[in-house]
């Protein structure tokens, strides 16, 4: 099983996906990994806006991510993938191919995403406040519709939403 943990830049993805591996014991996965490196394995050398317009980074990251449901059984990744078509590419397909992803949308306050960006470095402050401007009506998409509210709720209330609405994972071995 694959619970993919999605949202605007700032809104505790990865914080929500850690907590959520250790209570699941499962691995973590942060596809911006595979993005950091793509400059250099694509032979452009430079920086690129956003990896996630690199076709490479999509296909690297959705064989990672099968491959890591394959292994273990279970899955936390967390990553903003809010593109219509790049969703398509990776989660869709994920489940085309018989993974059982569970999809969650954390969101906030645009206001609030912008403060808790605050204390990040300047340049990605800047990028993250104009992602999250440009992607903010996309979550009024139906493949958001799993959708958790963070503006003032505890981090431990945002993951024991999440784990109730996961299935009984004694029936989750790896394959």
């Amino acid at each position: 099983m694959i619970v993919w943990i999605n949202g605007l830049f700032g809104v505790g993805k990865s914080t929500t996906a850690a907590r959520l591996a250790d209570a699941l014991d499962a691995p973590p996965m942060d596809p911006e990994q595979i993005g950091f490196h793509l400059p250099e394995w694509s032979g452009n050398g430079g920086p690129v806006a956003d990896f996630q317009d690199i076709p490479l980074w999509r296909s690297l990251t959705r064989e990672t991510v099968a491959e890591m449901d394959r292994t273990f059984g279970v899955v936390v990744v967390h990553m903003s993938l809010l593109r219509a078509d790049y969703f398509e590419e990776v989660i869709c397909r994920l489940q085309r191919e018989g993974h059982e992803v569970r999809h969650y949308t954390l969101v906030a306050d645009l206001d609030t995403l912008v403060n808790r960006g605050a204390g990040r470095e300047g340049g990605l402050v800047d990028w993250a406040r104009g992602m999250n401007a440009r992607h903010q009506d996309t979550l009024s998409d139906p493949r958001f519709e799993s959708r958790i509210e963070t503006e003032d709720v505890p981090q431990a209330q945002v993951v024991a939403t999440i784990l109730r609405d996961l299935p009984d994972l004694h029936e989750f071995t790896p394959r």
